[in-house]
């Protein structure tokens, strides 16, 4: 999958777009494409891509969090409920 990805992004000019329009990656993907593009894109191809990739994990990043507090938020009422 990952060879895939970095051939893509070499060779598809629209894959970025792709990408940009596209939900991101869970964090072990996400962290096993940074290290393939680290090494198998040129240093202008790394410029373009990753803050694609960065701004969208930081994004999903950012959407757990606020699930997390949501949960957080809700386990403590039930617990508050039933003390």
């Amino acid at each position: 999958m990952v060879d895939t990805f970095v051939y893509q992004v070499k060779h598809e000019p629209e894959f970025v777009d792709m990408v940009k329009a596209s939900k991101g990656f869970c964090v072990h993907h996400f962290a096993d494409l940074v290290e393939a593009c680290g090494e198998g894109l040129s240093q202008k191809e790394q410029e373009q891509l990753f803050p694609v990739l960065f701004d969208q994990m930081n994004r999903e990043l950012d959407r757990m969090q606020g699930d997390f507090l949501s949960v957080r938020f809700i386990v403590w009422r039930i617990l508050d409920e039933i003390q």
